[in-house]
């Protein structure tokens, strides 16, 4: 029943491409100095919902550039850019299912 919404995205991709863009924010928040942690997620975000892959491509070199240094030793934020863009790849008409959590908003909101 659960299997796929009426756009044909199965459950576990759109929670894996939801997933990437928290996991990758959770993973090198606390390496971030506290006074950088509320405008880091806030550009993050910006990211996600660039209206073209190439503006989030630009956007993400960017975050990389400014944050990339101040987090302590981290590897690199550009290694998780095919996961962090992935959904771009899909048709536009799918992105606000990928990038939400919210039931309103959500394919299975129905279900």
């Amino acid at each position: 029943l659960l299997g796929e919404d009426a756009a044909g995205l199965s459950a576990t991709t759109i929670a894996h491409l939801t997933a990437a863009w928290d996991e990758e924010y959770q993973r090198f928040r606390p390496k971030l100095p506290k006074r950088l942690q509320a405008k880091a997620k806030h550009v993050l975000h910006e990211i996600m919902y660039a209206a073209t892959r190439e503006e989030a491509e630009q956007q993400l070199d960017g975050f990389v550039a400014e944050y990339e240094a101040k987090t302590q030793g981290d590897r690199g934020l550009d290694d998780d850019r095919e996961p962090l863009l992935a959904f771009f790849a899909l048709p536009a008409e799918h992105w606000t299912h990928v990038r939400t959590t919210n039931v309103i908003e959500s394919p299975f909101a129905t279900v």
